[in-house]
């Protein structure tokens, strides 16, 4: 049976093209793409749960509201997780860095 490809009306239907089996698609280069390939050795593995995130965000927050800073919640989760991340071992800052 063929295989319904995007969004097409109801009662019509497009035919995708089978691929040829063992032809592999070439890799645009670093020089064609201009970004170097991602390597999942780049990123060390730390395991930081939800629930350790939820938690150093709620203090952050409560900290935020104390001293009357501007914020919200989404900040406050972002920088929990950096935070954690930089205790773990694995600073992958995005972007500034708090004092």
């Amino acid at each position: 049976m063929p295989e319904v490809v995007g969004s097409a009306p109801p009662g019509s239907f497009a035919v995708a093209k089978a691929k040829k089996p063992g032809v592999k698609r070439k890799m645009p280069s670093v020089r064609q793409t201009g970004r170097k390939p991602h390597k999942k050795t780049d990123r060390p593995s730390v395991d930081i749960s939800d629930d350790d995130i939820r938690i150093r965000a709620y203090l952050i927050s409560q900290r935020r509201l104390h001293l009357s800073s501007p914020g919200d919640a989404i900040t406050d989760w972002f920088e929990a997780r950096r935070q954690l991340l930089e205790e773990a071992g694995g600073s992958q800052s995005q972007g500034r860095r708090s004092s």
